[in-house]
């Protein structure tokens, strides 16, 4: 299984969403399910159903609280893509 989370910023919940693929016999993937507007409440309890061979990748915004303020840690890697190859926002 892999489990793609796509987190919102601030508590715009709505644009959170979650995706389950699964593996086929033939080595394809197979989409299961698109869900959205989902808590970190109920984003737990999906992966709490998928425990075991299940990978999860996660993608969250570089702004917190809606104010579009980076936190400090992201505005250093920012400052060092700039650096190692042209990173341009």
């Amino acid at each position: 299984m892999y489990i793609g989370i796509d987190l919102s910023s601030g508590n715009n919940i709505s644009n959170t969403s979650l995706t389950i693929l699964e593996r086929t016999n033939n080595h394809s993937l197979k989409l299961v399910s698109i869900t959205s507007g989902l808590t970190d409440k109920d984003i737990l309890e999906v992966i709490d159903n998928y425990k075991g061979d299940c990978v999860i990748g996660i993608d969250s915004p570089l702004s917190t609280n809606g104010d579009n303020k980076c936190r400090e840690s992201d505005n250093q890697l920012k400052e060092r893509l700039k650096e190692i190859n042209n990173y341009v926002q």
